[in-house]
């Protein structure tokens, strides 16, 4: 794992940016209302990214998967499991699953060409 650090961090870098993304601009439609664990949301976006990356790696490795195809995986099951089945019992409507799961596909997509990309 020490010998893909690269590949790891670029992987948790655009993580982070799509969390911002998702916190800064689109706002209320998908906010929660739990508490945080840490109280500078800064923090949290640095440790999940890290941890995302971690698991893509680890999943990665255990998969035997290329890094975009593990990315587009994690995804896939993400959209089936939150925006499909969200939609099929009434917790979310149409639109709101369409835009969620395009951009989950498409930090997906960003996330395992960075890995690709720094890995060479």
């Amino acid at each position: 794992m020490m010998g893909r650090m690269k590949e790891i961090l670029a992987y948790a870098v655009v993580i982070m940016i799509a969390i911002f993304l998702r916190d800064n601009f689109i706002g209320e439609m998908w906010a929660g209302s739990g508490s945080a664990l840490f109280a500078n949301a800064m923090l949290g976006m640095v440790v999940f990214g890290l941890v995302a990356a971690v698991f893509f790696d680890f999943l990665m490795g255990y998969t035997g998967m290329a890094a975009l195809q593990t990315a587009m995986t994690i995804a896939f099951v993400r959209i089936m499991a939150y925006d499909v089945y969200g939609f099929l019992n009434g917790d979310r409507d149409l639109m709101g699953s369409i835009v969620h799961a395009g951009f989950s596909l498409v930090v997906a997509y960003a996330a395992g060409t960075a890995y690709e990309k720094v890995a060479g």
